[in-house]
């Protein structure tokens, strides 16, 4: 009877190890399960394949265990998985920091097509980078070094074959069908501008294939000037079959122009030269700025008798040197309401002229990709939820070029205001990985903008906070996804 009851004691108590064992167990695969979708986003999975492959083996396997009832076994394979989940998130990290440019190299090589171009140098770009990887996997950093030159070099051979066919290959064919329909004889100065840019790209192409965004800039405006050229020779074509349709485009000319007239509230005669219906389109523009200066005008009233107020109060001070206590008080106190006034009435106005800007750019951008906010301080901000970088790199995507033109054509219409590129990122990673990838992605779009005209005269500052500024909760996938993003902001200028 005594060995029986001993006998259950046992069997209790083992059941009850084998239960806290279980939920162990359990909780230990959780956090497991965690550091694998870490690793995930932080694209491990390049970065660390052979590491992070093992990792999930192992977790599948914990699990497997943990379904047999096998949970000591389990809690060893689920420690192996930690470790090695641990291991491909430093390995993933640092690839894309000891590497960037040739991540990002890659990752150009990728968002542009370039690898499908010419599959050949794309399978060998792959094939380079792999053994970079390997390497890093292997704890070699000599020779991740050494196989990353290759793997450069691989790359750009796949970036210059698509550049060529992405970049230059439109535009020749702009400029050929320009020359097709005489160009030369009715624009010649758009088509020369275009030729001029043919070259400028092409060089810049085969000087360095990586420089897409100057060369895309340069031959995008070719395209422009040869489209303009076209244009112009069809209608010179046109004219030359059919000199009646001259009159049909003046007629046209002068109904554009009498629509501006319209919302400048002017009357235009269709008997005036050109120049003259200009000068009344100018008078027009002159007398609604006259108008606007005039509302301003009353605020300033308002500051010139503050002002008159302040001078009284400095009269009495002279006045009456004994109660001189008592007025400096008083005249700080006007001058301190006067600076507040003017100062309220300078972000009044800011505010007023931005609200009236933003209605204009709102037909700019799409809700979902842009969101625009006017902060109380009448600063504007551009939230580009729709810049969806890939992880660890600052390659611009290619869909987010438009957008960064439209924030182009945002900039021209608040001439005033520097520009500030703000990148931020969500927690995954390290602080020192996460503030140093904001700021190479804030860097690259403001490099884009620099790139777009050698005229700007805007003033274009990029900075990075990292994580430190999130939006959203972090906890959540949708929180973090909002948390990744640049801010365009645009500051009420300073007195």
């Amino acid at each position: 009877m005594h060995s029986l009851r001993k006998i259950l004691l046992s069997a209790s108590l083992c059941a009850g190890l084998f239960t806290v064992q279980t939920a162990m167990a359990a909780d230990a695969l959780q956090e497991v399960a965690a550091l694998l979708n870490e690793a995930n986003q932080l694209r491990a999975s390049e970065f660390a394949p052979d590491t992070y492959e093992d990792a999930r083996d192992a977790y599948d396997e914990a699990k497997r265990q943990i379904a047999s009832g096998k949970s000591s076994r389990a809690v060893r394979i689920t420690n192996k998985a930690r470790s090695l989940a641990q291991q491909s998130i430093l390995i993933a990290q640092k690839v894309s920091n000891d590497f960037d440019e040739l991540v990002e190299a890659r990752d150009r090589m990728q968002l542009t097509g370039a690898d499908k171009i010419r599959k050949d140098l794309g399978k060998r770009a792959e094939e380079a980078f792999s053994r970079v990887v390997g390497a890093m996997e292997s704890d070699n950093l000599a020779k991740a070094k050494s196989e990353a030159k290759l793997a450069t070099k691989a790359v750009y051979a796949a970036e210059l074959v698509a550049s060529r066919e992405q970049i230059i290959k439109p535009l020749s064919e702009r400029v050929a069908e320009a020359r097709r329909l005489s160009a030369r004889k009715y624009s010649p100065r758009s088509f020369d501008k275009a030729l001029d840019a043919q070259r400028q790209a092409t060089g810049i192409i085969k000087e360095n294939p990586r420089a897409r965004t100057k060369a895309r800039n340069i031959a995008k405006l070719g395209e422009d000037h040869a489209m303009r050229s076209q244009r112009i020779a069809e209608l010179g074509r046109k004219f030359s079959r059919d000199e009646g349709q001259v009159e049909a485009w003046q007629d046209k000319q002068d109904s554009m122009l009498a629509k501006v007239g319209d919302v400048l509230g002017v009357q235009l005669s269709p008997f005036a030269s050109p120049e003259q219906r200009l000068v009344s389109l100018q008078q027009a523009a002159d007398d609604m700025k006259s108008s606007h200066k005039a509302q301003l005008q009353d605020s300033e009233i308002q500051i010139q008798q503050l002002a008159l107020q302040l001078e009284q109060t400095s009269n009495k001070l002279a006045k009456y040197e004994g109660d001189i206590a008592k007025y400096q008080g008083e005249l700080a106190g006007r001058e301190a309401d006067l600076a507040a006034m003017a100062e309220m009435r300078r972000k009044l106005q800011a505010k007023r002229d931005a609200e009236a800007k933003i209605k204009r750019i709102t037909g700019l951008f799409d809700k979902k990709m842009v969101e625009i906010l006017l902060t109380p301080d009448a600063d504007v901000i551009l939230r580009m939820k729709a810049m969806n970088f890939r992880s660890g790199s600052s390659v611009i995507p290619p869909d987010g070029y438009s957008l960064l033109d439209n924030v182009m054509k945002t900039v021209d219409i608040f001439p005033k205001r520097s520009v500030r590129i703000e990148g931020h990122t969500d927690f995954i990673g390290s602080n020192l990985y996460n503030q140093d990838l904001s700021e190479r992605r804030a860097k690259a779009v403001r490099e884009y903008f620099l790139s777009r005209s050698a005229s700007i005269t805007t003033q274009f500052e990029s900075v990075g906070y990292g994580e430190d500024r999130p939006i959203a909760n972090n906890e959540t996938e949708d929180g973090r996804k909002r948390n990744r993003r640049i801010d365009i902001v645009l500051p009420v200028p300073k007195l």
